[in-house]
């Protein structure tokens, strides 16, 4: 079996030519609903890292009620369960 390299290569290029990415020209604008929470950027936007952080703003009871009711569902779902740590053993830390 012979195979014409010359003419597989004419016959990519060409293919290339033809499948051109064109790109939209449109601009795109998050939808109204959003209002300014998606083009302000504010320090009180950002989410908290630590639960320190998240009773010290100013939505602290929205905060405190995420993390009670995200502690309830993992109890009703029982997610896990509660053992000793053995004395040379240490915890593993989460977020």
């Amino acid at each position: 079996m012979i195979f014409d390299c010359q003419n597989d290569t004419e016959s990519d290029a060409d293919e290339k030519a033809d499948s051109v990415l064109r790109r939209s020209a449109r601009q795109r604008h998050p939808p109204s609903h959003y209002g300014e929470r998606t083009t302000v950027a504010d320090a009180a936007l950002i989410d908290p890292t630590t639960v320190t952080e998240a009773l010290n703003r100013r939505d602290k009871a929205k905060w405190l009620n995420a993390m009670i009711n995200e502690i309830e569902s993992l109890n009703a779902s029982d997610v896990w369960d509660l053992v000793e740590l053995p004395n040379d053993r240490k915890a593993a830390g989460s977020k």
